[in-house]
């Protein structure tokens, strides 16, 4: 077969998509992300080869079938996004203007991805039926490929088969290929084989055996290998070839009226079939929604009012001002902070509206489309949809208008009690309780009740006259500042009011002394009930901000009131006055005060009283609601206004100053170049430790150099050396110093800068990692006890991401643990990683010296710890006068102690050093092969076939003897070889025909004497492995 072309994308960033290790030990995905920049490069090859292709792409790359004007633009053009393309300078948008099918042979890819609602097929099933429609698939060439997520495992597991693949056949004309994958996908249907499915917000999906989506020529197909975590593996899968001839896509006819009018009521007979199912899931999702959007402070009318105009009819994709949208990168901002900000939120990639983040954080893009005035958000979601975006902040409601009841008869009875209109309407105070009029109730209660009539001929009583003093005032109060005005112009003479027993105010009468019209201003107002005096600590927040006074107010020429400025407005001012106070960590979500000596983490909780009281006071009387309130917090720490300063390098701050270790100079400490954290203690220049040196000295078994080793990690807490990818092992039984060397370093850090905190939590429990942040130390206890994996030990002193994550709160971010390890065990770790990410990491030092009841007696006498703790200020300065240097060439070179601890270690920890110790010695001539399991019982005794020739079966009957459970062979082939490179020892694997061998080393006869691995003194600097 002659040659095909496609197109290559690569990008900067990974395409594919991603996978990591849960909690719960499932595996995670993340789909794939989008392409918004990078380079494309035409690429023709030999369709036999395609494979090759296929094998060769990385995670940043993915194929697409359509083909850019390689004579126009040539064979490699740049990517950008549709708003920033710009074809004159051959940089090009991935959109079927610049993409598609040409006419020349090609790729026809078919996407089969098993539906829950749908059938799960084999290639060779999916074949047959495709023949069955279009009888050339029978003899088409093609190139089969598994599931790429089937691929992923969890190490130590196989990869389990996968039931979805794509097929990829050569056609001879592939700008037929968007006719023909359409007329493909519905002949499917009229032979039985679509079905519906339904979004998570109810919308039906036309669906069938295969992707209808994947036939546009700017699709890309996903076909690098994906980025996978911590534990996981990834095995490609194997694209199988079927030999054939070109695909004939041009004989499969189009469909006629009558087989089009019959796919139509196929499909509507499907959809109300799904009906029921369909109402209950709209119905669950629009209830989730709703809740969500009052949770955001949306009133729950106008959340229920937008949410069902989207899901009218399936969704009419209309997303009103207050509907939540999730962006991968900017995270959570409603409709509304998107149009009032566009050009921020322009090419954003984020979650489908309907779908949410479970389909993906980066399936939809938003672009403000400014030139027509559309807003607008497209999703890849389901083969593709389009959101409109609207200021609207809710839906129009037809509302039918009743006629007024009819109103009732005429009373002139009634309403004589009342003043004629045209006179003021103002309070009648009763100075006398006794003779205080009530209002008159119905049987019912109600005060609109109307008095009882008086008997025929009675004359009617006299109305009450008003006192002199309030014969000016022209309408009844509204407010209390009205209702004061009121009262200072009440004459000197005049019977005072009684007072309230709640309220000390003598201007609020209580309940008896009210006439008629008092008691309806009182209970329309209920000023006396629910005035009380503000707390002193809020009043005095609010006199702080007085500067902002009615700051945040302005005159709308348009609506002729006086209005709140925009949130962004006011965010700014917010910022300028918490400045010095409050800064926010945006890559984390973290808030910071500063305490004179450096910024200290807070809650969310503690910050919102201050932002608060900023608009409280800048609102004045026209106030603000929790809404406002939200928006500006959010534009505060989404724009990063109160970023934290710069870490200073070589400096370290102490309660008196920032220490510079280059001149030893202290600087006055700041609110611009204060820390996350400070040592608790001021840094005393010429001071010394003598009862720390002789003690530690003891403690360490005399060895001088531990000693210096021990310096140099207390130096590296210190000034946080996490570059420096190790942690400490204290090891030793109880009794022996390793608490007291502890208590030493978190006296010294500060008990804030330290946490404690175990490895079964610290691997199982996602939220243990948080204790992390902001720390220079973290304590280890009970190591010896957890038999599981370390990856996240692993991932702390790796200075990898780590997520920031706290109980019954939303993910807020991550971060780079930037402090030392240790952990305190009476026994060695127990873990279940054979890696040589332990031993690279590990440093040991072990405390054997135990003390009699003698020394322990004196040591309390001389006052014990607490002499060495009052050392505490020396001990940092006789740590900090090693050099950085010095520091670096003691962890990459630890004393001979330390690394024969380690070995010592790594051999109780991993079943392969210890058998690699024990069965096997150094021989630079010998190839031994690796063998395989061939196990064989003889009467209840095992044993395993050339054992003493070949490493597998001896490693098998090494581990059947020590009651250890042995890994898979491949599995131990890697780990032997990476064992190998990590004790130093000159051998590694090879393939040899139909096996491997191990060239330098061979098996140790039963007469030759057991090897000691020759470790050096200094091992090699963690540079060279």
């Amino acid at each position: 077969m002659n040659k095909v072309s496609f197109t290559v994308f690569q990008s900067p960033e990974p395409l594919s998509k991603r996978f990591a290790l849960a909690e719960d030990g499932a595996i995670s995905k993340i789909p794939a992300a989008q392409m918004t920049t990078g380079r494309a490069r035409r690429q023709s090859v030999d369709y036999h080869k395609f494979d090759e292709c296929l094998d060769r792409a990385g995670p940043n790359v993915a194929f697409c079938y359509g083909l850019h004007d390689n004579a126009k633009y040539g064979e490699v053009v740049k990517i950008a996004t549709a708003t920033k393309a710009d074809p004159e300078k051959k940089i090009l948008a991935r959109t079927r203007e610049f993409f598609d099918y040409r006419v020349e042979p090609g790729i026809l890819m078919i996407d089969h991805d098993p539906h829950p609602d749908g059938p799960t097929l084999t290639p060779g099933e999916l074949q047959t039926i495709l023949a069955d429609i279009h009888p050339p698939f029978a003899e088409a060439a093609c190139w089969v490929r598994g599931s790429l997520s089937a691929g992923v495992y969890k190490k130590g597991e196989t990869a389990k088969p996968g039931r979805g693949f794509h097929l990829y056949f050569a056609v001879t004309n592939a700008s037929d290929i968007p006719r023909f994958g359409k007329v493909l996908f519905n002949r499917l249907w009229l032979s039985g084989h679509g079905f519906i499915a339904l979004s998570v917000a109810g919308s039906c999906l036309v669906r069938s055996m295969i992707d209808a989506a994947v036939f546009d020529g700017e699709r890309l197909d996903f076909v690098g290998s994906p980025v996978v975590g911590e534990g996981l593996a990834f095995k490609t899968p194997k694209p199988a070839y079927f030999d054939g001839i070109y695909l004939d896509t041009q004989s499969l006819p189009d469909l006629t009226e009558a087989e089009q009018a019959q796919l139509k009521a196929l499909v509507e007979q499907a959809k109300q079939a799904r009906k029921p199912d369909r109402q209950a899931k709209r119905a669950a999702w629009a209830k989730s929604k709703v809740a969500d959007m009052i949770q955001q402070g949306v009133p729950e009318k106008t959340a229920r009012a937008q949410i069902s105009r989207i899901a009218k009819d399936g969704g009419s994709f209309d997303l009103y001002a207050d509907f939540p949208l999730e962006f991968a990168q900017l995270g959570f901002a409603t409709v509304k902070d998107v149009l009032a900000n566009p050009a921020r939120f322009e090419g954003q990639t984020l979650a489908d509206p309907l779908e949410g983040p479970e389909y993906g954080r980066t399936t939809a893009k938003f672009y403000a489309n400014t030139r027509e005035n559309k807003p607008v958000i497209n999703s890849n979601a389901h083969g593709g949809q389009k959101f409109f975006l609207h200021e609207v902040a809710e839906p129009p409601v037809i509302r039918h208008i009743q006629p007024p009841p009819e109103p009732p008869p005429f009373d002139p009875e009634y309403f004589a009690q009342f003043p004629p209109p045209h006179e003021p309407y103002e309070f009648d105070f009763a100075p006398d309780v006794a003779t205080a009029a009530t209002p008159a109730r119905d049987k019912h209660g109600s005060r609109n009740a109307k008095p009882p009539k008086t008997a025929k001929g009675q004359a009617k009583p006299a109305a009450t006259a008003r006192p002199a003093h309030n014969a000016n005032t022209s309408r009844a109060p509204k407010s209390r500042k009205q209702y004061q005005e009121y009262q200072a112009d009440v004459p000197e003479n005049a019977e005072p009011l009684s007072r309230c027993e709640s309220c000390t105010d003598p201007t609020f009468p209580t309940q008896p002394t009210l006439s008629k019209s008092d008691q309806l201003f009182t209970e329309s107002c209920n000023l006396h009930l629910t005035y009380t005096g503000l707390h002193e600590s809020y009043t005095n927040r609010l006199a702080a901000y007085d500067a902002v006074k009615d700051g945040l107010l302005m005159f709308d020429e348009k609506s002729k009131r006086v209005e709140l400025v925009a949130e962004s407005i006011a965010a700014n001012k917010v910022a300028l006055l918490l400045r010095g106070k409050l800064r926010f960590n945006n890559q984390v979500g973290v808030w910071h005060r500063f305490d004179m000596t450096h910024w200290q983490t807070i809650t969310e909780a503690e910050v919102t009283p201050d932002i608060s009281a900023i608009l409280t006071v800048g609102a004045g009387e026209v106030g603000f609601k929790k809404n406002y309130l939200s928006g500006v917090t959010g534009i505060v720490k989404k724009a990063d206004m109160l970023p934290l300063p710069q870490a200073q390098p070589g400096k370290l701050p102490f309660t008196n100053g920032l220490y510079d270790m280059a001149t030893g100079q202290l600087e006055p400490l700041t609110q611009e170049n204060a820390d996350t954290w400070v040592i608790p203690h001021p840094f005393v220049k010429q001071a010394d430790c003598p009862r720390f040196k002789v003690w530690l000295f003891d403690a360490v078994g005399g060895n001088s150099e531990l000693v210096k080793f021990l310096r140099a990690f207390i130096n590296a807490c210190l000034t946080g050396r996490a570059d420096l990818q190790k942690f400490l092992m204290l090891l030793g039984p109880g009794g022996t110093g390793k608490g007291t060397f502890l208590r030493v370093l978190t006296e010294m850090l500060g008990q804030g800068n330290c946490t404690v905190t175990d490895l079964r939590n610290l691997e199982t429990n996602r939220f243990e990692s948080a204790k992390l942040y902001g720390k220079r130390l973290a304590t280890i206890t009970d190591a010896g006890r957890y038999t599981g994996s370390i990856d996240k030990l692993k991932a702390i002193t790796g200075q990898d991401q780590i997520p920031y994550e706290e109980k019954h709160q939303q993910q807020r971010g991550t971060f780079v643990y930037g402090g030392m390890v240790v952990i305190a065990s009476n026994e060695q770790l127990a873990t279940n990683d054979y890696t040589s990410g332990l031993e690279r990491r590990l440093l040991v030092v072990k405390f054997n010296r135990r003390y009699s009841v003698e020394e322990k007696a004196t040591f309390r006498q001389s006052q014990g710890e607490a002499a060495l703790l009052a050392e505490t200020p020396a001990i940092i300065q006789w740590a900090l006068e090693m050099t950085s240097q010095q520091v670096e060439d003691l962890f990459g070179h630890p004393p001979k102690a330390a690394v024969d601890a380690a070995l010592e270690s790594l051999t109780d920890q991993n079943p392969v050093v210890e058998w690699i110790r024990d069965n096997l010695i150094p021989d630079p001539n010998a190839k031994t092969p690796l063998g395989a399991n061939d196990e064989s019982r003889d009467h209840g005794k095992v044993s395993f076939a050339d054992a003493d020739c070949k490493l597998y079966p001896n490693y098998l009957r090494f581990c059947h003897q020590s009651k250890r459970t042995p890994m898979s062979r491949n599995r131990f082939r890697t780990t032997v070889d990476d064992m190998l490179t990590t004790l130093k020892i000159p051998a590694h694997s090879k393939r040899a025909g139909s096996g491997y061998v191990f060239e330098g080393i061979r098996i140790r006869p039963d007469m030759d004497n057991p090897y000691a691995t020759a470790t050096p003194q200094n091992p090699p600097h963690r540079d060279e492995i």
